[in-house]
């Protein structure tokens, strides 16, 4: 039984074969992926007590961005004719339209703020 299932989303992975998968989902046990296929596929194979939708979503399982350049580099086109109107859509897209996953990102956070400030 997963732990957390993200589903309906398009799903851009991190294996080898770069797979990009539409109504995707993502299963994940104790902090691991353990799944990823599409939305029918995990549903069949797996449970969980807590869902998210993702439809109308990029989801990327693997990808650790610690400093925030993949991002940038989805979103940095939008924008580049207008100045550097790109830099406030992703002010956008960093403060307001991304959510982050309880608890993780806070505990993440003030470590590495932490660290900045000695």
């Amino acid at each position: 039984m997963a732990d957390l299932i993200v589903s309906g989303g398009t799903i851009v992975t991190m294996d080898p074969a770069r797979r990009v998968i539409e109504d995707g989902a993502v299963a994940i046990a104790a902090g691991r992926i353990i799944a990823v296929g599409t939305s029918a596929e995990i549903a069949a194979a797996h449970s969980a007590p807590r869902t998210i939708d993702a439809a109308g979503k990029l989801v990327m399982p693997g990808l650790i961005d610690v400093h925030a350049h993949a991002g940038h580099g989805l979103i940095k086109t939008m924008g580049m004719e207008q100045a550097n109107h790109w830099e406030e859509i992703c002010g956008e897209v960093y403060t307001t339209a991304s959510r982050p996953i309880s608890g993780m990102p806070r505990r993440g956070w003030q470590r590495w703020s932490g660290c900045a400030s000695a």
